[in-house]
């Protein structure tokens, strides 16, 4: 689990290396892979995944490192936990297991993604780019 620079208390997971040859200091794809982790979990937990706010979302593909498949570029947020799209994708084909502190979260909340509002959207994202609020919104009232 990384923390976003200049953005606490935002938590990003998802971030990886995808061979043991590469010497960045990202955790290694594999050693997250549980193949035994409960099915109806999984399913719960992609959902609370998926229906979370979406904060920004390209009209471009990515290609998975693992297996090569194309799924679409997107960042969600549950109001704490930021995640990109292609960690919903190394879930549902990979088998990629989440830190026990996000599941419990999630868990905590019933498995129930919270709407955020667009004052908490632009904060995670003026946190993500390091920037205010204000000084956020007014590159987005720009554009």
């Amino acid at each position: 689990m990384y923390e976003i620079s200049h953005s606490a208390p935002y938590k990003y997971f998802g971030a990886f290396r995808f061979s043991a040859d590469d010497d960045s200091d990202l955790p290694l794809f594999d050693d997250w892979i549980d193949k035994e982790w409960d099915q109806n979990e999984r399913n719960k937990v992609l959902d609370y995944l998926k229906k979370a706010t979406c904060l920004v979302a390209a009209s471009c593909m990515n290609d998975c490192p693992k297996c090569g498949e194309s799924f679409g570029i997107a960042t969600f947020s549950d109001g704490l936990w930021v995640w990109d799209s292609d960690f919903i994708h190394y879930i549902e084909v990979h088998s990629l297991k989440l830190p026990s502190e996000l599941i419990e979260r999630i868990q905590h909340r019933e498995y129930l993604s919270p709407v955020l509002s667009e004052l908490e959207q632009d904060k995670i994202m003026a946190a993500m780019s390091g920037i205010t609020v204000e000084e956020y919104r007014n590159w987005r009232h720009s554009i």
